[in-house]
């Protein structure tokens, strides 16, 4: 409704072009992330329990439906101005075509030869950052899902050395990081100088 809106405020060329791309482009990452978080196989654990409870996912559905009628009815009542949209038929079309757009560069994307994606990860030494944030962090990350996630924690915590080394460890790696940061924009910086 928003987009619609602001087709009839009757902006400028550019502002239309730059409000509908950035649509696009939020359209293609919520579609990305529905890919990755729902549909594609994580070999390890999947975001999509099918062992929920029956009761939980009808509830959270009832909160949903209430929560969009309710802010309906709300809209209605609060505000008085309704405002009637009357488009013509090619702008009514250019969201079915942003959202083909899309669709269609997600699907381009997942069939990109391999060496392309490692080519595209291993500039600015990605592949590098990424393998030492996958080995450190996600190995405190399995430590944490072991100890404090399966009843643990309190057990755990008793001992404030635990806390401390975790508490230093965490402050190293992110000061490393920053200082790894630092000294990518002192390269670009000079790069583009």
């Amino acid at each position: 409704m928003m987009l619609e809106l602001s087709i009839m405020g009757g902006m400028g060329y550019f502002v239309f072009l730059v409000v509908y791309f950035s649509t696009m482009l939020t359209m293609m990452y919520s579609i990305r992330l529905i890919y990755y978080s729902f549909l594609m196989n994580y070999k390890f654990m999947s975001v999509c329990n099918f062992s929920e409870s029956k009761i939980m996912n009808f509830s959270m559905m009832m909160m949903m439906i209430w929560s969009i009628i309710g802010g309906g009815m709300m809209n209605y009542i609060f505000y008085e101005k309704f405002d009637i949209i009357v488009l013509m038929v090619p702008m009514k079309m250019l969201l079915f075509v942003l959202m083909l757009v899309s669709l269609l560069s997600l699907v381009v994307t997942l069939k990109l030869n391999v060496n392309y994606k490692v080519f595209l990860m291993s500039m600015y030494f990605f592949n590098l950052y990424m393998y030492m944030f996958n080995k450190n962090v996600l190995g405190f990350t399995k430590f944490y899902y072991i100890k404090f996630n399966e009843g643990w924690l309190e057990f755990t915590l008793k001992d404030t050395s635990l806390y401390m080394f975790i508490w230093k460890t965490l402050n190293k790696q992110m000061y490393n990081y920053v200082t790894d940061f630092m000294v990518l924009l002192v390269f670009l910086a000079l790069l583009f100088n």
